[in-house]
């Protein structure tokens, strides 16, 4: 099964982080119009869910990383 470029993965402390691991080009069978639109809300809602439990333990916290192309503005 493919991974779903769009879905929020967390990243655990042994794993380093580099942005450019990944192509900046949209993966192939990556949403578009509506559909990106609809999927971006759904990762909005499982965020606000999820953000009382990061708050009220203070351990934790949430980097979002959006990547865009040059005229990304």
């Amino acid at each position: 099964m493919a991974k779903n470029p769009a879905k929020l993965e967390p990243i655990t402390s042994e794993r380093q982080v580099r942005l450019d691991d990944d192509d900046a080009a949209r993966p192939k069978g990556f949403a578009k119009g509506e559909k990106l639109d609809d999927e971006a809300k759904d990762e909005s809602k499982r965020i606000r869910k999820l953000q009382p439990k990061l708050y009220a333990d203070a351990r934790y916290a949430l980097l979002v990383v959006l990547q865009g192309r040059d005229a990304s503005g």
